[in-house]
Formats: structure tokens, sequence, C-alpha cells
């Protein structure tokens, strides 16, 4: 029932009108009055509306995208600490075209999300704009395709994916996650700073978005902690591209880096409201 008052979600400051369930309840009965049948079938993601009272001035704003847009509704399952991913496909684009036959690797893949974003995989999700009679039927399949297109920025393609992931529950929500994908993974349960040396043929790329010391505590400085990621990469993996996410709490550009490796860019911006960067390295 779209006139019910629970599609209808109110805000009031410095107004008269402050008692928000009444707010809701009465646009519920006045849209249901307008629309006269009362009833608009719902088959996707709902619509809402958002009433804001500011100094008696009332504003409506309709949702045309309901689920947030950085979810891309792929992932079944997640891990403790996510990576978006929108912020997930702008690193790997940050990263550039792979070379072909290139292996993807994630020391700490978490449920997965880098290996979705560079599989290439389109939205799997519904909007609330479909809703609108205006966008029904064959006029919703030409613009959701279009969104699909500009969401997904990744456009590279590996050959094969290489994940660890040291939490047995979190492995096997990737793991589950991930079987839908045509590119091959492997994912090794184990703790990347014990892990032995891999033997892969091809370019190798890394990929990583370690914890930051916050929701995810880790033991020691966080300096220490990244430079001995850093080595350990380079033991496991012997990367020809590597790409971090750290915060900037821990002055990533002044962290010591294994010698093979040079600094090749750099990017600045928020994840989970977080002052982060990215690094990415060549070998030199």
């Amino acid at each position: 029932d779209v006139c019910s008052s629970d599609l209808f979600i109110a805000s009031t400051h410095k107004s008269r009108l402050f008692i928000k369930k009444r707010i809701e309840s009465t646009c519920a009965d006045g849209f249901a009055k307008a629309l006269k049948s009362g009833t608009i079938a719902q088959a996707g993601a709902p619509m809402t509306v958002y009433v804001r009272m500011l100094d008696d001035v009332c504003t409506f704003s309709l949702d045309t995208s309901g689920e947030l847009l950085h979810k891309r509704g792929l992932k079944t399952m997640t891990s403790e600490a996510p990576l978006r991913e929108t912020i997930a496909a702008a690193m790997l684009a940050f990263m550039g075209a792979p070379p072909e036959g290139a292996t993807l690797i994630d020391p700490m893949m978490g449920s997965g999300t880098f290996f979705f974003e560079a599989a290439g995989v389109e939205n799997q999700r519904s909007y609330a704009f479909e809703q609108i009679p205006k966008y029904a039927n064959e006029k919703t399949s030409n613009v959701k395709e279009n969104v699909n297109a500009n969401a997904n920025v990744s456009v590279q393609t590996f050959s094969r994916f290489y994940g660890f992931e040291l939490d047995p529950k979190t492995a096997e929500a990737a793991r589950e996650n991930l079987k839908t994908l045509d590119t091959p993974v492997t994912l090794t349960v184990a703790d990347i700073f014990d892990a032995k040396p891999l033997e892969i043929e091809g370019p190798k790329w890394l990929i990583a978005n370690p914890p930051y010391g916050e929701r995810l505590k880790i033991e020691g400085r966080l300096k220490d902690y990244y430079e001995l990621l850093f080595e350990t990469c380079e033991r496991v993996v012997h990367p020809d591209k590597a790409c971090f996410v750290l915060p900037d709490s821990a002055k990533p550009d002044r962290l010591r880096a294994p010698s093979k490796w040079s600094l090749e860019k750099t990017l600045k911006f928020q994840n989970g409201g977080l002052p982060v960067t990215a690094l990415l390295f060549g070998r030199s």
C-alpha cells in the first residue's frame, strides 16, 4: 500500500509541527485521497518520501534509489569491516588495466569485494525508481542497464583470483559470495604473515585494504604493522604491482617499502569517515 505511513519518513526542526508520526500519517491520508485508488503495486525496492519540516517550511523528497547506491546487491554475506563496492572499483581503476594473464591477489580479502569488482559483475538489485509508473515495463530495463554500466567503473579482466583470509567464518562468507564468478578463485584460510611464497605464473597484481586499527584492532604501532605487511607481500607474492589503502594516521607517505618497490602514485580520500591514502607501487 503506497499510502501507508511507513513509506513517509518525517523530520522536524524549529517547527510548530513536531510529532513525526502524526506528520507521516497525515501525509499518507492526504496522498491516499489525491490518488483516489489508494494503492500502487510494489514489486521491487520500496519508495520512500522524506518529509522535512524546517522553520514551518515543508519539503518533500522522493527517494529514487532505495538501497544505498554503493551496494551492488552482489554479496549475500559480508564481513565485520566491509569495504564499499564503489571504493573497491575505484581502487582497481586507480591501478589501471592489467596485462594479459594477470592474477589478482588479495592478502586480506574479507568477503571478496575486490574480486567481485574486478570480475565486472553487473548489479543485481532493485531500484526505487522502478516503482514510478513512467519507468514501468520497457523503460525500466533501459534505465537499469545504464545504471549498471555507469556503476561498474572497473573494466579490468584477470585470469585468476587468489585470496588469503585468516578468519574461517569470513572465509566461508567469501566462498559463498564468490561461487557465482566465472573467473577461477583460490581461497586460502591462513594468515598472510605465515604464508609460504606463491607459485603463480604470469603477472601478479596485489591489492589490499588492511585493518586501520579502529574496528579491527591490531597489536603494536600501525607503522610497524604496515611495513611488515609490505615485506610479507614481497616475500609471499613478489607482485609486479601493489596497491594498499591505509589510514592517514599511519603517515603512509613515510612508510618504508621493500627496496624493489617504487611508489608510482597516491590518492587521498575518505573511507568510512576516516582520511585514507591509496599507495600504488610498481617494481623498480
